[in-house]
């Protein structure tokens, strides 16, 4: 392998990019003082409840378990810190997000096969404002891009290796990231087509132009696909195109990805039937997200419904989920026209707001930093890489379908700042593959530049 060749700049470049990331985040937590706002009073609860042995602590099922849990278990472990300072779990993000900076730059590796483009995605994602901000909250946030970019990666050397063991790996990974936030479920299913982009060979072309071979059909010409499976073509006579598709290579990687993804959910999903008497997934948050998205107080962001909302008195509870999604369905269908204008609205906040949570409670140093790497900057470079990786590097589709996916379903519920860094660390990695790009263009422009002057110059 290539990485084999040069192993040293291989491994040095990993721990540059890790170093970089990790003391730009113990620097920003050392001197942050958490805005005590927004979701993380009730995750913090939650956590205390799972400090004192109480299990989740109660009936009800709002929150996904993983960062609770993790949160609860260090609280035990090193003790309950005095807020708004989250103690070790700023320090156990601090490590979280310099790992994850590592996975950046090897997912960029294994997908673009470039080591330069892993090094610079790496070098983005360190730098990247609001990774560096939410290391110094109690959110979800930093752990769950963890368990999306650990998936993604072993998802490539699952790639490589073809063994199931990596496979089964892989799922209880994704899994993980559900458990985390159940946005990433479809990221398993979308493994299938990767394997399926890895399992067709290369086309081999056949001309013969005395063939009588060929089976000419009212179309053109049968081409066959794996074993006894045909389509037909346009070609010629005497034109063969055999395009091969291990079908094992695809379906049985998938299905041992998904399949372990849902069983390292299934205790939770056991825990909730046992309960609540019905077996939720993960939590009731689509219903109540829904209802928030779509009312009559509906503006395309975060709305305070109130304690006293018929909905939100029901808590975390199936009640809650079933109520939320009927009374939004019935509002959807009563006002479609005002239903799009607002997912037209948030699109367009989506690609061009920057992030509000910097400009209110970052340091000056940070809101400095985002003038300079803005979303805006880091969109414009992530998009042009998506198109070259559309055309290069077909195994990055899967990827790009779930950004697509997942700012669909954000354009269909309401903008907050936070929800769009759940794509954040993708557009780093076609924005890698864009400076790269740019990078070896000049390169190669000022060899050729330099190459011209020495010949020309009279020795």
């Amino acid at each position: 392998m290539w990485h084999a060749k040069y192993k040293p700049l291989y491994i040095f470049s990993g721990l540059l990019v890790f170093l970089f990331a990790f003391i730009i985040r113990l620097v920003f937590i050392l001197n942050f003082t958490v805005p005590w706002v927004g979701d993380q009073p009730s995750l913090f609860s939650f956590s205390v409840n799972v400090m004192n042995g109480q299990y989740y602590g109660t009936n009800g099922a709002y929150w996904p378990p993983a960062f609770i849990f993790f949160a609860g278990f260090l609280f035990k472990i090193f003790g309950k810190p005095e807020v708004p300072d989250i103690g070790i779990v700023g320090v156990a993000q601090v490590i979280l997000g310099a790992f994850t900076t590592l996975l950046v730059y090897l997912t960029a590796y294994k997908m673009f096969k470039r080591i330069y483009v892993g090094i610079i995605a790496g070098l983005l994602y360190a730098f990247l404002p609001t990774a560096v901000l939410y290391t110094g909250f109690f959110y979800t946030e930093t752990l769950w891009v963890f368990f999306v970019f650990l998936s993604i990666w072993l998802t490539y050397v699952s790639l490589e290796k073809k063994r199931r063991i990596y496979y089964v790996i892989t799922g209880i990974s994704f899994g993980l990231s559900v458990l985390s936030r159940p946005t990433s479920l479809p990221l398993a299913f979308l493994t299938l087509i990767l394997y399926l982009a890895n399992a067709i060979t290369k086309p081999e072309i056949n001309i013969d132009m005395n063939s009588d071979t060929s089976t000419e059909t009212s179309v053109g010409t049968e081409t066959s696909i794996g074993i006894g499976t045909k389509i037909k073509t346009d070609s010629k006579p005497g034109l063969k195109i055999n395009l091969k598709i291990n079908w094992k290579l695809v379906f049985v990687p998938t299905a041992i990805v998904v399949v372990s993804m849902f069983l390292t959910i299934l205790p939770w999903t056991i825990r909730n039937w046992y309960v609540m008497g019905e077996p939720v997934l993960i939590d009731v948050n689509p219903g109540i997200n829904l209802y928030l998205a779509h009312n009559e107080k509906s503006n395309g962001f975060w709305v305070n419904m109130g304690l006293d909302d018929p909905v939100i008195k029901l808590g975390g509870t199936p009640e809650a989920d079933r109520e939320g999604k009927k009374r939004a369905w019935e509002y959807i269908k009563a006002n479609p026209g005002k239903t799009i204008k607002q997912a037209v609205k948030v699109h367009k906040l989506f690609w061009t707001m920057e992030n509000e949570d910097i400009q209110r409670m970052g340091p000056e140093w940070l809101k400095g930093l985002q003038k300079f790497y803005s979303f805006k900057i880091l969109s414009l470079l992530g998009i042009v890489g998506i198109i070259a990786a559309l055309i290069l590097y077909h195994q990055s589709l899967w990827l790009i379908t779930y950004m697509i996916a997942y700012n669909g379903l954000i354009d269909f519920l309401y903008w907050a700042s936070r929800y769009r860094f759940a794509i954040e660390p993708f557009l780093v990695l076609f924005a890698g593959l864009t400076l790269a790009i740019i990078f070896e263009c000049i390169y190669k422009c000022m060899k050729k530049l330099i190459t011209k002057i020495a010949l020309s110059v009279d020795f």
